[in-house]
């Protein structure tokens, strides 16, 4: 079987899931994607990352926070 990694890959997991299953499998399997539950961890600890940073008390306001967070810096002031 041949599985071409490249379409595989920059697909959203639910489409390749859907889309090439054994494949998806496959490659779960030899450690290429990562499981189900690697990535359910991997997202619970980058959730609770992002609370963390957005919990801690700073200067900013929330909303300068928040802009932050969607534009990857803080607003011009």
């Amino acid at each position: 079987m041949f599985i071409n990694t490249d379409e595989l890959l920059n697909m959203p997991i639910i489409g390749a899931r859907s889309r090439y299953p054994l494949g998806v499998a496959a490659l779960q399997r030899v450690g290429f994607l990562e499981s189900d539950q690697q990535r359910e961890t991997r997202i619970k600890q980058e959730t609770e990352a992002l609370f963390e940073r957005i919990s801690n008390p700073s200067e900013r306001s929330a909303e300068d926070q928040l802009y932050k967070l969607k534009y990857g810096h803080y607003p011009e002031q």
